[in-house]
């Protein structure tokens, strides 16, 4: 179920690009294989706005930044579930 938060009105790719920028403050940090998992996870669960994904942050690993704590949290329990199952 996608987490529809309201935002004041449509935005360009721009605007969002700016927004996650500026407002994507909860990291969350993965190792490089949870990467296409991570993204298949936030796709079918958050708005485009909501998060951001850099590569190769450190060695081997991928941040990914939310705009919201609870959303970030919620990632965090999947990545870890599922490194928990393999």
């Amino acid at each position: 179920m996608k987490n529809t938060q309201t935002y004041p009105r449509d935005m360009t790719p721009v605007e969002i690009f700016e927004y996650k920028l500026k407002n994507a403050n909860f990291p969350v940090t993965v190792f490089e294989d949870a990467d296409i998992a991570g993204k298949g996870w936030c796709e079918r669960n958050l708005s485009k706005e909501q998060w951001l994904v850099s590569k190769y942050t450190n060695v081997f690993e991928h941040t990914f930044s939310f705009t919201r704590k609870e959303d970030a949290d919620r990632f965090d329990a999947f990545i870890n579930a599922d490194r928990r199952n393999t």
